[in-house]
């Protein structure tokens, strides 16, 4: 039997992780299984779990996925010119669909999963770290731009800040209990604030 080319692997990994954020979005992580995968990916069982050795395993990496793609997002916008305001890259990180469908209900299940399952997933708190991280570089980047006389310190400040409101703006936006409007705009707050003459 010809051996499996690295690239194979590779679209055979995204095709299962597509798979199982798919399962996510209609039945939940409870309610998942690895017999779900196999139905939802088209593969063999064979294919999954020379892949995954069990489901801990793969919502470990899905959810370093999730994860990766959002940091890669932060990094990507605090290197663009012109730099575009923090409201608007962040609402639409939090609301940013990668790959096809509504990623913000899976992915509220997978770090919920996570973070009640920490001995599982260890990699939880690096996740945090690496995050948190690229939204300080971003947020320093925003207040060197509007000229800000100590832009690193305004963005460690307000940073925890930033973060917790955007953990908000997922939920609220996956349950529908205020407008994207008013979102945004608590959010625009929020970043002005260091930029007043107090400050």
């Amino acid at each position: 039997m010809p051996k499996i080319t690295e690239e194979r692997r590779q679209a055979q990994r995204t095709k299962i992780l597509d798979a199982t954020i798919a399962v996510i979005q209609r039945k939940g992580i409870a309610e998942m299984s690895m017999g779900d995968v196999i139905a939802e990916s088209g593969l063999s069982a064979g294919g999954i779990y020379g892949q995954f050795t069990n489901k801990r395993e793969l919502l470990a990496t899905t959810a370093r996925v999730l994860h990766d793609q959002r940091v890669s997002y932060l990094q990507a916008a605090a290197a663009a010119t012109p730099l575009s305001h923090p409201a608007d890259v962040l609402t639409d990180l939090a609301n940013r669909s990668f790959g096809e469908g509504d990623l913000q209900a899976p992915a509220l299940q997978v770090w919920a999963y996570a973070a009640a399952h920490q001995d599982q997933f260890p990699e939880s708190s690096t996740f945090k770290d690496a995050i948190t991280s690229a939204l300080i570089d971003y947020l320093q980047a925003w207040y060197a731009h509007r000229g800000a006389t100590d832009p690193e310190a305004i963005a460690r400040e307000i940073t925890p800040a930033v973060h917790t409101y955007l953990a908000g703006i997922i939920v609220h936006s996956t349950l529908n209990s205020y407008s994207a409007h008013t979102l945004k705009s608590g959010l625009e707050a929020l970043i002005a604030a260091p930029l007043k003459p107090e400050h």
